[in-house]
């Protein structure tokens, strides 16, 4: 009722096979076979039903895959590197291109304003200590067979066996192009924002919900008659006419609340000489990530 399919061998066996094992309910199983010499010319086979092992290497497999990693070791002595095949996708390797097998065919991926640092943090890596392992991180970029640079995040840890053993380094990189796309996005929004803010004609100020000011700009503070340091360090209710702070309080408390988007309104303000200024205060929120 079992049936065993083998490859052929060419020449010698080696001591152990791999091969597929059909049982009696017609399921196949991959087993290793292992050969050990006994006497007489006697030899023990010993079989491992490897099904459960492959299953787990291929959720595995199939977990990197789905995370955009890829998973590799590099011998720091031999510089001999071994990748997991997600490595392929990855790098945008085509299908019928070998996996690199040594950091040499690595770094020739590696963008080449990024080649030097990547290699000098791979050899500064502190020396080892007893049951430790020392844990690394490098971004850097790659250009792709297509000529796409992408940006590699790669995280592990060196491991030694020994003070004198160059070790092998076990780790983790992830595509991370998406990330730096939408940090620099940020970047440029930001520095839009800052340049709108400060240049803008019209007197601008950034408050928070408790009425600290943050941040002003110059068409505010010569409104009012101030230098940009004295207008920074000047807060909101100093600088609205008494009779306004009442009624301007409850504004920004509905509106640091979210009860209220936004309120226009004519308010008295007063100069730093001390003559009112009629102005048309114009509030609304703006909520960070956290709030």
């Amino acid at each position: 009722p079992y049936h065993l399919d083998c490859p052929l061998a060419e020449g010698e066996r080696p001591p152990s096979f791999r091969c597929n094992l059909r049982s009696a309910d017609g399921v196949w199983h991959p087993i290793e076979i292992s050969e050990t010499p006994l006497p007489y010319d006697f030899r023990q086979l010993v079989i491992e039903d490897r099904s459960e092992l492959e299953a787990s290497e291929r959720r595995y497999r199939t977990a990197m895959h789905a995370a955009g990693l890829s998973a590799w070791e590099m011998h720091q002595g031999s510089e001999a590197l071994v990748v997991s095949e997600s490595y392929r996708t990855l790098f945008d390797l085509p299908p019928d291109a070998p996996l690199p097998t040594t950091i040499a065919e690595l770094r020739a991926m590696v963008h080449p304003d990024d080649r030097e640092r990547v290699r000098r943090g791979r050899l500064e890596l502190p020396s080892w200590s007893p049951g430790e392992t020392v844990p690394f991180e490098v971004t850097y970029r790659i250009i792709t067979p297509a000529g796409e640079v992408r940006w590699m995040r790669t995280r592990g840890e060196l491991a030694r066996a020994h003070a004198d053993d160059p070790g092998i380094i076990y780790a983790i990189t992830r595509n991370i192009t998406p990330l730096v796309d939408t940090e620099r996005r940020l970047r440029e929004s930001e520095e839009q924002f800052r340049a709108a803010f400060d240049d803008s004609a019209v007197g601008m100020a950034l408050v928070s919900n408790t009425g600290v000011t943050l941040r002003v700009n110059a068409a505010l503070a010569a409104m009012f008659g101030y230098s940009m340091e004295e207008a920074s360090a000047t807060q909101w209710h100093q600088i609205l006419h008494p009779d306004e702070v009442a009624s301007a309080s409850v504004i920004l408390r509905e509106i640091a609340e979210g009860h209220l988007p936004s309120s226009r309104a004519e308010r008295r303000c007063v100069h730093r000489d001390g003559h009112v200024v009629w102005t048309q205060m114009t509030v609304a929120g703006v909520r960070g990530q956290a709030d």
